[in-house]
């Protein structure tokens, strides 16, 4: 095998008495990086073909030795780990018939793309998706964080309490496979502000400032008819 290859298993085993039409396996694990520094430079080994070579030694029923190698061909695939942090639901203060914003960032720990990745809400019972609950990333580069904001409506009969919003992940590796992940939040719905019964008797003071403008207008337009007025008897005269 190459020499990038590192075996974490054994590269050696013995059976006895192997019968006609057994069946034997033989384990073994083995890391492959993503590139490989060469004379010619860096070289990228994901796509690319690994040749393994098992060579046999076995005595036949007579005492005679024989020697053959069976090769392997296996496809060098770049491995996609999703991994998130800082899931959240904002703002804090829900009520039923609110907007609310799920978040979280994605980051990718291992050595392949996760491509043409989206995101979208999962609909429950609770929540009414909306145009924003739909999100389009595209690569998720390995080593890069990525933010990830969907938005999803509380129906306005839910009662206060916990409920959970899922997200889910969407995203093809390096053949193209298409793969997922669900991301769980919680948050909470909170009970609407009561309208106090003093602010039920005096509805006329949040409009006072606009009242208060609305008249002083008026006294000066009927200011301006009454000057006017003066002034015309006075050239009469």
């Amino acid at each position: 095998y190459p020499d990038y290859v590192a075996f974490f298993s054994k590269t050696h085993w013995t059976f006895r008495n192997v019968n006609p039409e057994d069946n034997i396996t033989m384990v073994f694990y083995m890391y492959v990086p993503a590139k490989v520094l060469t004379s010619f430079g860096e070289v990228e080994l994901i796509g690319q073909t690994l040749d393994i070579t098992l060579d046999l030694s076995f005595s036949d029923a007579y005492g005679r030795s024989h020697q053959e190698s069976q090769s392997a061909e296996f496809i060098i695939r770049g491995e996609v780990l999703l991994r998130y942090f800082g899931a959240k639901v904002e703002p804090y203060n829900l009520t039923a018939g609110d907007i609310a914003t799920a978040s979280v960032t994605i980051l990718n720990v291992g050595v392949s793309s996760a491509m043409y990745s989206n995101a979208t809400i999962l609909p429950n019972p609770y929540i009414e998706v909306v145009a924003e609950s739909f999100y389009y990333i595209g690569d998720v580069e390995p080593g890069s964080p990525t933010p990830v904001l969907v938005k999803f409506k509380i129906k306005d009969n839910v009662s206060p309490g916990t409920y959970n919003v899922t997200i889910v992940l969407f995203y093809f590796d390096d053949i193209y496979e298409e793969h997922y992940m669900y991301i769980t939040i919680s948050y909470t719905v909170h009970e609407k502000p009561k309208i106090t019964h003093e602010e039920q008797e005096n509805p006329i003071e949040a409009y006072a400032p606009i009242l208060y403008g609305i008249g002083v207008v008026i006294a000066l337009l009927v200011f301006v008819l009454i000057l006017k007025k003066q002034i015309g008897f006075k050239v009469k005269e």
